[in-house]
């Protein structure tokens, strides 16, 4: 019996947000994404490599280990879909590209998610913006 057990690609929550899993032979590359504070931590396996924050439709991480030079590229395709491409290259080589697809997330079609937990990502997210509405309503005294 294997201890070996493979990780799915993608998986994400509300608290956690989207993590990507790439592996290299023996290594295990894990790249997180928060889509609230716009956070990206890459980890090597799981030590934290590189972290920095960016709300632009695309950035990179370019990280040395051992001599090889290893990039994460983050790609936000479509914002109206939230579709997001994340690219691991080794050495100016293109390893994997995996995509995240929020669309496919909240209507249960992505084989990552159940229904039931998208039902609440979709439900907490609602909350939230009806919680931020009412505070900024109030902030700014607009009568509803």
């Amino acid at each position: 019996m294997s201890d070996n057990i493979e990780q799915p690609s993608i998986t994400s929550s509300f608290l956690k947000g989207i993590i990507f899993n790439f592996s290299d032979g023996n290594n295990k590359i894990k790249v997180v994404s928060s889509m609230k504070s716009g956070r990206e931590t890459v980890y090597f396996n799981d030590e934290k490599v590189s972290e920095k924050r960016s709300m632009k439709r695309q950035s990179q991480h370019k990280i040395v280990i051992n001599g090889t030079v290893y990039e994460v590229e983050f790609n936000v395709t479509s914002l109206l879909d939230g579709i997001i491409k994340c690219t691991l290259i080794k050495d100016d080589v293109h390893l994997k590209t995996l995509t995240y697809n929020y669309v496919e997330e909240i209507q249960g079609k992505s084989p990552n998610k159940s229904k039931k937990s998208a039902l609440i990502s979709l439900t907490l997210w609602t909350i939230c913006g009806f919680f931020i509405g009412f505070v900024l309503a109030y902030l700014f005294k607009v009568s509803l």
